[in-house]
């Protein structure tokens, strides 16, 4: 079991001003004055910073994501109701609460809760992750496929370079998604997303 402690931040506000509106009820607020990670991230209203991450419970990062906050000192963010927040201030001034009249304790309750309990501190709990689980049929299609890829690229090389030398798709990418859509249909919108990403970051095609 491993343990990150931070401080807190307890805000008398309505989370909906500052969390969107898809984030989990239960996931877990930080905010910094530097970017930080999380399941979601935004840029807000400042509080420690402007910088804000919301940490799903059922993320499978939730504990890379939590580190990596500790080491970026973000601060755990709260939001509590007003009933609660009065609750508490009622509790801490014990008897000297009978000698403020509602008007007082309405006038002052707000100062007292964020001089006493506006900011704190926790401690979170992270167990072990469950390991990824790991399609090794698939891993080992990807693996014929990347060979495959090669030595295509091998073979049509020349072909590339003088009969289809004005097309937009080198004639080995063609022949190979038409192979994969053949003989294994599943690995397609790997390799599609592969050609994709290449093109996008301003690769060659051609790569493995």
């Amino acid at each position: 079991m491993n343990t990150y402690a931070f401080e807190t931040i307890n805000l008398v506000k309505d989370r909906a001003k500052y969390v969107p509106a898809d984030v989990p009820a239960d996931a877990l607020i930080f905010n910094a004055p530097r970017p930080i990670a999380g399941t979601t991230t935004w840029k807000g209203d400042w509080l420690s910073g402007t910088f804000y991450a919301a940490v799903n419970a059922d993320d499978p990062w939730r504990e890379d994501w939590i580190k990596a906050n500790r080491s970026d000192h973000a601060m755990l963010v709260y939001f509590v109701d007003e009933e609660t927040a009065k609750a508490a201030v009622r509790e801490a001034s014990g008897r000297y609460t009978d000698k403020y009249t509602p008007e007082m304790f309405e006038k002052h309750w707000r100062e007292s809760y964020r001089s006493s309990f506006g900011k704190g501190a926790e401690v979170i709990e992270c167990g072990e992750q469950e390991p990824l689980v790991v399609d090794e049929a698939l891993e080992k299609r990807r693996a014929i496929y990347d060979a495959m890829f090669k030595l295509l690229d091998k073979i049509m090389r020349v072909a590339n370079d003088t009969l289809w030398a004005d097309t937009e798709r080198t004639a080995h990418e063609a022949l190979l998604e038409d192979i994969i859509e053949r003989f294994d249909p599943a690995l397609l919108p790997d390799y599609q997303k592969r050609m994709e990403d290449a093109d996008e970051n301003g690769e060659p095609v051609r790569r493995i």
